[in-house]
């Protein structure tokens, strides 16, 4: 669940699986066949629990909230959010082509319907929600880092040996995905994807696929449908969720909603161009 453009760079979903920041693990805590330290076994166990080695589809499901973030005030929560990305890694050169498509919908707070008329308790006027749609994206995931073809700002992970934080403990392997940019024209975003597996799924060889649940947090301007101008403050994302092979597990009633907006995108999630006036895209493309 980002915005358009942030797509390319970083992600449409808090390290609230645990509780607590997961730090990265030493040599000597990892399992036997993983070395925190190697980038190429980074770059296979972040394919492996985000995606599937093989090249195939995953969808990644989750529900949250977003909150306002006003400096000198408390943080409030504004609506929830339900979210899924279309993620995929495809075998390129030394590394994966990592792309990506996420959708999303805003929800009332206290019933969870969708979220059809907001009122706006910054500006007191009422607004109506624009469902998400980001264009489908993709960059290169390898050794080295990150690639990003035709980026002119700066980005934690580009240009610099992929080594992730990981933790273990028995059977439970954690990986943090830290996708930290400043854009080129001055903007700044961070986005933080804790996901948990199983250690025995990350150090198998002949695993392709690990099961994954996932926190997800970031932040972002206003969204634009909400009107806000030159207003200062930025929203936080903060969804919990898993990964899914494909969408068996959506409720009809969500469902539903994704079909209302954007009819055909979930049958065909790379190809699928936006037809609808109700999109919103980041004000950071």
């Amino acid at each position: 669940m980002i915005l358009n453009r942030r797509a390319a760079i970083i992600w449409a979903t808090g390290a609230a699986l645990s509780g607590m920041a997961m730090p990265r693990a030493a040599s000597a805590s990892a399992p036997r066949g993983f070395d925190p330290g190697d980038p190429s076994d980074n770059l296979h166990g972040l394919a492996k629990v985000m995606g599937d080695l093989t090249g195939g589809p995953n969808w990644m499901i989750g529900e949250g909230r977003i909150y306002a973030l006003v400096h000198g005030e408390m943080p409030v929560p504004l609506f929830g959010v339900s979210g899924l990305r279309y993620v995929k890694f495809v075998r390129e050169a030394d590394g994966f082509r990592m792309s990506v498509r996420d959708w999303g919908f805003f929800t009332d707070l206290d019933t969870g319907a969708v979220l059809e008329s907001y009122r706006n308790p910054y500006t007191g006027e009422t607004n109506t929600p624009a469902p998400l749609l980001t264009r489908f994206s993709s960059w290169i995931m390898g050794p080295g880092g990150q690639r990003i073809e035709g980026y002119t700002g700066e980005a934690w992970l580009m240009d610099r040996p992929l080594r992730l934080p990981w933790s273990f403990s028995g059977d439970d392997a954690a990986v943090t995905l830290e996708l930290l940019v400043k854009y080129g024209h001055g903007g700044y975003g961070a986005e933080w994807i804790n996901m948990l597996a199983r250690t025995s799924d990350v150090v198998d060889p002949a695993v392709t696929r690990a099961e994954m649940r996932y926190s997800w947090g970031g932040y972002s301007p206003w969204a634009r449908w909400m009107n806000m101008g030159d207003r200062p403050g930025r929203t936080f994302w903060n969804s919990t969720g898993r990964k899914a092979a494909n969408l068996d597990s959506l409720t009809p009633e969500v469902r539903s909603v994704y079909d209302r907006y954007f009819p055909g995108s979930l049958e065909n999630p790379e190809t699928y161009e936006k037809t609808s006036g109700l999109t919103t895209t980041s004000d950071e493309e």
